[in-house]
């Protein structure tokens, strides 16, 4: 029977260079860049000189970063997407996520005929300060623009002295992406930012203190 003995120098030092690279990561976000896992770990194997470090042993470190720590949970069941994902990484209040949604069908509690086209949700990305409005009758453009109306009056009304929507988030939704609604946004001065399917996080406008995820 033979025994193998680990010597805890080699786990001190896989501590010290996760450290190490978490540092990197750190100082990459501080600098309004979002490094992907494939990213970090491409940096740590070529740059850093750390090949034996595993990408399952970085992707699982990363995901205890501060900045990484809220998007760890938002799996996609269907593949992997440890080299296809970044989080959601804001410095400034103002730039919402927004979404449909839709009541569930219960048939002891019918849902009135004009709220059966659903609701409009915007999440504050920073803050996590979430508006709702519910649709009137229908999701098409004019309902869409009363319901980002009344966002936006609900903002007025909780943050008077405050900050400003200054950008939206949303997927491909036909009546969102309609010329109606596009020229609404563009007269409320709000930056629109088209997400690339429903499965990913939000991407957020390039500006200097917002970073968005590429989903």
């Amino acid at each position: 029977m033979f025994y193998f003995v680990v010597s805890s120098s080699a786990v001190m030092d896989t501590s010290k260079q996760l450290e190490a690279v978490m540092d990197w990561v750190t100082s990459r976000l501080d600098a309004n860049d979002v490094p992907r896992v494939v990213d970090v770990v491409n940096y740590a194997q070529t740059e850093m000189g750390f090949k034996n470090l595993k990408k399952a042993v970085i992707a699982r470190r990363l995901r205890l970063h501060p900045a990484y720590l809220m998007s760890s949970s938002q799996k996609w069941r269907v593949g992997p997407r440890s080299g296809n994902f970044r989080p959601i990484v804001a410095n400034n209040l103002g730039n919402l996520h927004a979404d449909l949604g839709f009541y569930p069908i219960v048939r002891d509690y019918p849902t009135p005929v004009k709220k059966r086209g659903g609701y409009l949700v915007a999440k504050d990305v920073l803050s996590r300060y979430v508006y709702v409005s519910v649709l009137d009758g229908n999701r098409k453009a004019p309902a869409i623009i009363k319901a980002f109306q009344d966002i936006l009056r609900q903002h007025a009304e909780a943050f008077p002295d405050g900050h400003l929507i200054q950008s939206v988030g949303f997927d491909k939704e036909t009546s969102v992406m309609s010329r109606d609604v596009q020229q609404f946004l563009k007269t409320t001065t709000l930056l629109f930012t088209r997400l690339k399917c429903r499965r990913q996080n939000p991407r957020l406008p390039n500006e200097p203190s917002v970073k968005f995820a590429t989903l």
